[in-house]
């Protein structure tokens, strides 16, 4: 199962960001189910972080998107970070608590998986 999901980031939440992003992607690759966790950067959006997750199946990425690492995350003083499911190759129960108003994908990138 594969997921897409687009964090952005405000005020002091950027000024980590990699540091957060290689200790997130090391941590999820290391959880039960987890086939691979890439991060990539939006060129055109440095405040903008896509996330690709592949998993063994549903219920290991929900149990990773309701998990510790993720409720961190979310948890970040001043909301720094808000998360958007983009598209997931199956229907997940799991929503973000916060998710931030809908942007306009650029039509210059492929078009989310689902």
């Amino acid at each position: 199962m594969r997921v897409l999901l687009l964090a952005r980031l405000r005020g002091p939440a950027r000024a980590g960001l990699a540091e957060a992003i290689a200790a997130y992607v090391a941590a999820t690759r290391q959880e039960a189910g987890c086939r691979g966790c890439d991060a990539y950067l939006a060129a055109a959006d440095p405040a903008a972080l896509l996330l690709m997750e592949r998993w063994v199946d549903r219920v290991a990425a929900e149990a990773h998107l309701g998990g510790r690492d993720v409720r961190a995350v979310l948890a970040l003083p001043g909301g720094a970070v808000t998360v958007e499911i983009l598209g997931a190759t199956e229907a997940l129960a799991w929503q973000p608590d916060v998710t931030p108003p809908r942007q306009p994908w650029p039509a210059r990138h492929p078009p989310p998986i689902g």
